[in-house]
């Protein structure tokens, strides 16, 4: 289920984009913002089943890296960084 999340997000942006244009040529009251909504939220429980899946040790690992380097008080984290590997606590 997780590697078809690509196609899956496919899809619903060409079905959506199609139900739009049909909706706008009948000149119909709007009945296209209910297949929006309701692939819209199936689309975003897919992706967070997606990004549960495929996040490895490595994403986590730069994504405290990325943060580290971001850090305004760079100083402290090193800091109690060193005394937990030292094995106190902070």
């Amino acid at each position: 289920m997780v590697r078809y999340y690509p196609l899956h997000r496919a899809v619903v942006l060409v079905l959506n984009g199609l139900l739009t244009i049909v909706n706008f040529a009948t000149g119909a009251p709007w009945w296209g913002v209910w297949p929006l909504l309701v692939t819209g939220f199936v689309l975003g429980v897919h992706y967070l089943f997606y990004k549960m899946r495929t996040t490895d040790e490595d994403w986590v690992q730069q994504r405290v890296d990325d943060l580290h380097d971001r850090s305004y008080d760079r100083g402290h984290i090193e800091d109690i960084q060193s005394r937990e590997d030292e094995g106190r606590r902070p």
